[in-house]
């Protein structure tokens, strides 16, 4: 995402909020449906904080901590590169001249330093965080004034991840591309998906997005008297579907199929919580197992993610448990491309570490670590919950399943549009659970809903 389109985003749920909670007093109370989400953020924030926070650097020194011993080791390793070892040629007598008075790159170590590793980019996650904290709080709000608000912004998200898609796809017809949206030029124009220079991260908004269509339109669907508009609104659901399926087969993301796997999940298990369907049952579970199976093949053979994004999960240091190495801290720690690499004599470009999970673990400690799994086991019970009850609201399921485990191979809960998105979902599947308008699939005239419902 660019700079200045995330930092007008902010600014706008910064304010947003700082006026609604003028106005409103008990704007700032604790979240009812949305609390998890938001004691994650509230948690990485208190962490935050304390990462910024210098402490004297005898206390690291005495814990043998790396804040302190790189300072050192870095001395050494400067001065064992200047020492007579390193003069002498291995293959011949003669020997470099003494450098006697060298001057060391190595800072010297300071008095006092803070646990962050990288406190400008500690600072700059505080501020997104407190952003995402205002949009859970007006995300509640709207559930709470009124469900018709709540779903407008359904509409207009998913309309959103509409319009990606069609861009998109229209972006892969022209192969030689160099200006993303035809507009700016850049060297990874050619492999945009929409505005996202990343297609990986387009895939990931468009799974999320688009099914806030589908739910919706298969929602009012259920209000219709007559059978011929009911169907030619879910004809229109399904083809959108089948355009979603389409934009993703000429893309090259691995990791976005995994939502739609989840689809013929979610449609054999609705409401086969039901004593008389146990044939829904079996075959969900059958096609449960065959879905397991075929991701552990993807993951074993590298089919389903890279070997190198995979195996980098095992080198995360298992240190510092308690603060983390500084919020947003990884990216600077291990940059994914180096440049003027010495064995190389260029540019190496690495496959770097993108499993959420294990990079809050990084970031901030064991803590924001077993929250996030949290998070992530509450998000993938209530796509459970929204596919047995087989209302409408079937349709979130496999988004907020798939984006849940897509993040344990990808780089897309640090993507504002993607995380909006996937809480947008949340709610709305959130507020379909608890009876307020949803529908359950027409079986005949007695199960129609009035329109006044919807």
């Amino acid at each position: 995402m660019e700079g200045w389109a995330i930092a007008t985003c902010e600014a706008l749920l910064l304010v947003g909020a700082a006026a609604v909670g003028w106005t409103t007093r008990d704007f700032w109370r604790v979240p009812r449906r949305l609390w998890l989400p938001a004691l994650l953020i509230v948690v990485l924030i208190a962490i935050g904080l304390l990462q910024l926070v210098p402490l004297p650097a005898s206390w690291w020194r005495a814990a043998g901590s790396e804040r302190y011993a790189r300072f050192e080791e870095g001395a050494k390793a400067e001065a064992l590169l200047h020492s007579d070892a390193y003069r002498a040629d291995p293959f011949g007598p003669q020997k470099a001249p003494p450098q006697e008075n060298w001057t060391p790159l190595t800072p010297k170590p300071p008095s006092w330093i803070a646990a962050s590793f990288t406190p400008a980019a500690t600072g700059r996650a505080l501020l997104a965080l407190a952003a995402a904290l205002c949009l859970i709080l007006l995300l509640e709000r709207l559930a709470e004034e009124g469900k018709g608000r709540l779903r407008r912004l359904g509409w207009v998200a998913g309309t959103m991840g509409l319009l990606v898609a069609l861009v998109a796809l229209v972006e892969y017809q022209d192969k030689a591309r160099e200006a993303l949206l035809w507009l700016r030029a850049t060297p990874r124009a050619a492999g945009a998906f929409g505005p996202f220079v990343n297609p990986n991260h387009g895939e990931a908004f468009v799974n999320v997005a688009l099914p806030l269509l589908y739910y919706l339109i298969w929602r009012v669907s259920c209000s219709q008297k007559k059978r011929a508009d009911r169907a030619g609104m879910r004809v229109v659901a399904l083809a959108l579907l089948i355009l979603h399926v389409t934009v993703l087969a000429v893309s090259h993301s691995r990791g976005a199929f995994l939502a739609l796997g989840l689809y013929p999940l979610a449609w054999i298990a609705r409401k086969s919580g039901a004593p008389k369907h146990n044939l829904r049952r079996a075959l969900a579970a059958g096609y449960l197992a065959l879905l397991i199976a075929v991701m552990a093949f993807g993951f074993w053979t590298g089919l389903a993610t890279d070997h190198g994004r995979v195996a980098m999960d095992l080198s995360v240091p298992r240190s510092n448990f308690f603060l983390g190495h500084g919020l947003n801290s990884f990216e600077e720690r291990f940059p994914a491309e180096v440049n003027d690499l010495p064995i190389t004599g260029g540019p190496c470009r690495n496959t770097h570490l993108e499993n959420e999970y294990l990079q809050l673990f990084f970031e901030g400690g064991l803590l924001p670590a077993l929250l996030g799994l949290a998070m992530g086991a509450a998000i993938i019970y209530l796509a459970f919950r929204l596919a047995l009850e087989g209302r409408a609201a079937f349709w979130l399921a496999p988004a907020l399943a798939g984006e849940t485990l897509h993040a344990s191979v990808d780089f897309t809960g640090h993507v504002f549009p993607i995380v909006g998105t996937v809480l947008l979902a949340c709610i709305l599947g959130m507020v379909a659970l608890e009876g307020n308008g949803d529908c359950a699939p027409l079986r005949g005239r007695s199960s129609r809903k009035p329109l006044e419902a919807v």
